[in-house]
Formats: structure tokens, sequence, C-alpha cells
């Protein structure tokens, strides 16, 4: 029988079910600076004795290392390519072919107030999706055939789509918008993975909204232009119950993700929230909009991934 978890299961719940699948296992987690989700994630599965913890992220001494087991700072600046590619290089050095048993794109930014391009590319958009896309590609030759890959994603994508002929906003920019944008591609990404990544399993999780340095830019102003992007959707606002984690909670709902077997076959190229799956609307799950998004996604980092 499936074991199954509920909206405010704690990661160490989720740990202690699924122990087996974390002891002798590498994981690598990004963005897992102190107060964080992904600081709780990597504070959860260090006591279940993984092989090996990578953690992956811009500045060392934000980033706590269990002492619990074998832990790794991996240098990464999702922003930059080139930071990418050598983190890439690393990670695969230390993994060997097949070496990496679960990754966990967990790092984000959310609704910086201006616009900010880098590399002309939106900095939300970069961050979240194409910092990702072009690391897991790169890191392919090192999944395991089982591996598992989680996108850490929101319900916050209902508040756009990927504006493919307006990717630079200069129609005018929205954070909510972009940082919504940046969600929907992780959906797509999720489901793309899962088609061409044959023994793999990937899936996209809501963690929910807990109180974490992710929301330093969110105030009044922020709220108002929050409620401007949701008018401008059909879709009626997701409702969000049961959103009120901890942090302990919502790396939970992350670790569901990434260790319970049942997803192997219920969850697989989908997306979670509470430890169910979570209906998603058609632009965030259409097998021909997420292969568009990684033809786009493969312009902008200069290279073709093909399986």
């Amino acid at each position: 029988m499936a074991t199954k978890f509920s909206t405010y299961s704690t990661a160490n719940e989720i740990v202690q079910a699924f122990s087996s699948r974390v002891t002798g296992k590498t994981i690598l987690i990004t963005g897992p600076s102190a107060g964080s989700i992904g600081a709780a994630i990597a504070a959860a599965v260090a006591v279940a004795s993984p092989a090996r913890l990578l953690l992956a992220g811009r500045t060392a001494s934000k980033i706590p290392l269990p002492a619990e087991c074998s832990s790794q700072f991996i240098d990464l600046d999702l922003s930059n390519q080139a930071s990418v590619r050598r983190s890439a290089a690393e990670i695969n050095k230390i993994c060997g072919t097949g070496g990496l048993d679960i990754l966990i794109n967990n790092a984000a930014i959310l609704c910086p107030p201006e616009l900010t391009m880098i590399d002309g590319i939106e900095a939300q958009f970069g961050v979240n999706h194409i910092g990702h896309f072009l690391l897991t590609n790169l890191i392919v030759p090192s999944l395991a055939p089982n591996a598992r890959i989680v996108n850490v994603s929101s319900t916050g994508y209902t508040l756009g789509e990927v504006p493919f002929k307006d990717m630079a906003y200069e129609s005018g920019y929205n954070p909510w918008k972009a940082y919504a944008a940046s969600k929907t591609a992780n959906l797509l990404f999720t489901v793309s993975l899962q088609a061409k990544l044959v023994g793999k399993t990937a899936v996209a999780v809501h963690p929910g909204q807990p109180r974490s340095n992710l929301a330093k830019h969110l105030d009044a102003g922020a709220l108002v232009q929050a409620h401007q992007a949701q008018s401008e959707m059909p879709q009626e606002p997701v409702t969000q119950e049961g959103d009120d984690k901890t942090l302990e909670q919502a790396a939970g709902m992350v670790l569901d993700a990434a260790l319970n077997p049942r997803w192997e076959t219920e969850g697989a190229g989908k997306f979670l929230r509470n430890c169910e799956v979570f209906p998603v609307h058609d632009y965030a799950k259409n097998p021909k909009v997420a292969e568009e998004l990684w033809r786009v996604s493969e312009k902008y980092v200069g290279e073709t991934f093909l399986y």
C-alpha cells in the first residue's frame, strides 16, 4: 500500500518513513542557505546517513553544512551560466557516472521590484528556470538510472504564463507575472524531463508559504501587484488553504516529492501540493508548450540537449 502524508507532515516524519531511500544515497540541493526551505531539507536528510550531501549556493558562509553526514558546499550562482557550468563540472567529477540519486532544484528568487536583465534574461526566469535547466542537463550523466528530480515550483504559477513573445517585458514589468512565468517554466520543465529521461522520475512540488528569507522583497506594493496580475488571468485564483506551514513542514512537502515511491507511478511529470497530485492549467502542462520552452531555453544557454 502506498504511504501517504498530509498537508502538515514534517521533513523529519518523511525522512523517518523513507530512511532507506536516503541512507547511502547522494543528494544535491540547490538554495540551502540558512533560514530557507533548502536548509530545512538538508538538516532532515542528514540524520539518515546519506553517502554524500551536496549543497549548492552562492555564499559558503550562509550555507550550514550538517555535521551528521558527509556534506560539501558547491559554489553555484544560477544567474551566471559560467558559474553553472563550473558547478556542473565539479558535481560530475564528484559523483561520477550514475552517482547522483536525488536532485532537488530548490533555489529561487521572488519578486525583485525592478526589472533586472542578466545576460538578456529576466532575473527570476534566469535563476528559477534557466539556471536549473542548464545545471540539470549538464549533470544528466551523473544521474542514477532511477534518479529522482524535484523541481520546487509554486501555485503562484497561476498568475501568469511564459511570455514567449515578450520575454524582456518591453510591454511592462509586474514582478509577480515574471515570477509566475518562472514557476510555470518549472512545471513545463518537469513535463519535459519526464518525457525525455528514461527510467528517471521528475516531479514538481509546491512547498507552501512558510516564513523564510525568500520573501525579502514583499511589501504592501507587491501585494497590489499580485492582485493586478491575478485580475488579468481568466482562471479562478487558487486557494491558499494549507500554505501556512513552518519551514520543517514546507521541507516535508519537498521531501515527500523526493522520497515517496508512490510518485514513481502516480506523480511522474506532475505537480504535487500537500502530498497529493494537484491539477494544473493546460498552459503549464501542455507537451507542445513544454517543448517550445525547451527550445527557447536551449537558445538562452547556447546548447542543445538531445535524449
